[in-house]
C-alpha cells in the first residue's frame, strides 16, 4: 500500500448551514500507516444550534448529546497540533472544507492554510461507477465495511480510499495525486434572483451544467422543488432514465444503503444496466444531491462576493477604520473583532450586507448581524480587508 502521509478528515452538520458542526474525526497517516485517531461531538456555534431531522436521520447525532460537549473554539488547538501541515484528505471535500472553515469563522478563529484532497473527484478521475458515495467506492475497492455517517468512521475509510486508489493508479507523490483528482468546472449563465443577488453582478457557474439528471423514488424535496433547484443549476429535467440521462437522483436511499447489491427500482436497475454498458451516468442520494447544490451556492456567493469587491466597496467602510484605531481595542486584533459594531447597531434582518448588498438574513450569526454582512465570505472578507489596514498602520500587535 501506499507510502503517504496525510491526514483523513470529516464533519458531521446540525443542519443545512455549514457552521453548524456537530461532530468531527481524524485519521493520521504516516507512510501508509495510520498512527493517530480523533473523534469528538462538537456542540454547534451559538446561533447553529437547530437540528434539522434530516441531518438527525443521516447520522444519528441529537441536541441533547452535544449539549455538554466541546464547542469549536475549544478543541480546534488540539485538531490544529494533530493535522500539522498535512494535507487534509475527505471525501466530497468541498463539503468538510466548507464546514472547516465555517466553523473558524463562526468564532472569528484564523484556519490553518492546510491544502484539501477530494478522493471523491480522484475515484470519478479512476473509477468506472454508477455511484460515487463512500459506501459504494469503498465496496467496490474491497475495503473493510464501516458506519457511515460516524466522523471517525468516515475519516478512517476516506484515507483507506485514497491509500487503495493511490496504488491502482500507480501513484505515490501526493502532489500528483492532487492533479489527478482534480476537475475542470464548465462555465454556464445561472440566474442569480433566487440568491437574491442583482442583475448586474456577473453570471457564473452551476452545480449541475451539462447534466442532464433524473429523479426517481421516495424524495423528501417536493419533486418539483428538486427539479427546479436543478434547473437553475445548469441541468437539463427528464421523467424517465434514457441513453441521455448522465445524473440519477433517488430517493429513499442512503449513502449507505446505496450500494452494490441493494434493492432497486426499474429506473435504477436501468441507469445500471445504461452504465455498465458504457454510458457516463452517476447516481447519487437525495443528500448528496442537495449537498453538492450548497457547495455550489456557497461557491457562488463567494464569488460574488469577491466580485463585488473589486471596486471601492474593497476598501473597509470608515466607521470600521475608526473602530480599528480604538485605543479601547488595546492593539489586540482579537479584542477588535469582538468590538466591532456597525453603526446603526447589530442588524435585526433585511438590511443590505456592506460588501456584497445581499439583504442580511434574520437568522444570521450575530457576529455577521453586528458587522452588517451577510454569510462567510462577506465576513472573511471585511476581516481580510481589518486586517490589513490593521497591518499597515501598525495597529494591531498579535
Amino acid at each position: 500500500m501506499s507510502g503517504l502521509t496525510f491526514t483523513g478528515i470529516d464533519f458531521e452538520t446540525a443542519n443545512s448551514r455549514r457552521a453548524s458542526i456537530c461532530a468531527v474525526g481524524i485519521t493520521k497517516v504516516k507512510d501508509g500507516q495510520a498512527t493517530a485517531r480523533y473523534s469528538s461531538l462538537v456542540n454547534p456555534p451559538e446561533g447553529f444550534r437547530d437540528f434539522n431531522p434530516m441531518n438527525i436521520d443521516i447520522h444519528g447525532i441529537t441536541p441533547d448529546q452535544v449539549e455538554n460537549a466541546p464547542e469549536w473554539v475549544d478543541i480546534h488547538q488540539e485538531i490544529n497540533e494533530l493535522i500539522g501541515a498535512d494535507v487534509l484528505v475527505a471525501h466530497n471535500a468541498a463539503f468538510d472544507k466548507s464546514v472547516f472553515f465555517r466553523a473558524y469563522d463562526a468564532y472569528d478563529l484564523e484556519w490553518p492554510e492546510n491544502p484539501w484532497l477530494c478522493t471523491l473527484n480522484l475515484a470519478k478521475k479512476s473509477m468506472s461507477l454508477p455511484s460515487f458515495g463512500l459506501a459504494w467506492v469503498s465496496k467496490e475497492l474491497g475495503l473493510p465495511e464501516f458506519s457511515h455517517h460516524d466522523a471517525a468512521a468516515d475519516a478512517e475509510a476516506a484515507s483507506r480510499v485514497l491509500l487503495s486508489l493511490a496504488d491502482r493508479i500507480g501513484l505515490s507523490d501526493l502532489s500528483e495525486i492532487q492533479v489527478a483528482a482534480e476537475r475542470p468546472i464548465q462555465p454556464k449563465d445561472v440566474s442569480l434572483e433566487e440568491l437574491g443577488i442583482s442583475d448586474d453582478v456577473p453570471h457564473i457557474n452551476g452545480a449541475f451544467v451539462g447534466e442532464t439528471i433524473c429523479f426517481t423514488g421516495a424524495l423528501r424535496l417536493k419533486r418539483n422543488d428538486a427539479i427546479a433547484l436543478a434547473v437553475k443549476q445548469g441541468a437539463t429535467a427528464q421523467t424517465g432514465v434514457t441513453k441521455k440521462t448522465s445524473l440519477v437522483v433517488v430517493g429513499g436511499f442512503s449513502s449507505t444503503t446505496l450500494r452494490p447489491g441493494a434493492s432497486m427500482s426499474s429506473k435504477l436497475e436501468k441507469a445500471l444496466t445504461l452504465q455498465q454498458n458504457g454510458q457516463p451516468l452517476e447516481i447519487l442520494t437525495e443528500v448528496e444531491f442537495l449537498q453538492r447544490l450548497a457547495v455550489e451556492e456557497d461557491e457562488i456567493r463567494r464569488r460574488i462576493a469577491e466580485r463585488a469587491n473589486t471596486g471601492s466597496s474593497w476598501k473597509l467602510p470608515e466607521w470600521a477604520q475608526t473602530q480599528a484605531r480604538d485605543p479601547n481595542c488595546g492593539r489586540d486584533w482579537y479584542r477588535y473583532l469582538k468590538l466591532v459594531l456597525h453603526p446603526e447597531g447589530r442588524a435585526t434582518g433585511g438590511e443590505p450586507c456592506i460588501w456584497c448588498g445581499t439583504e442580511i438574513a434574520r437568522g444570521a450569526h450575530w457576529t455577521y448581524r453586528n458587522r452588517h454582512v451577510c454569510d462567510f465570505a462577506c465576513n472573511s472578507n471585511f476581516k481580510r480587508s481589518a486586517r490589513r489596514y490593521g497591518e499597515q498602520l501598525g495597529l494591531f500587535t498579535n
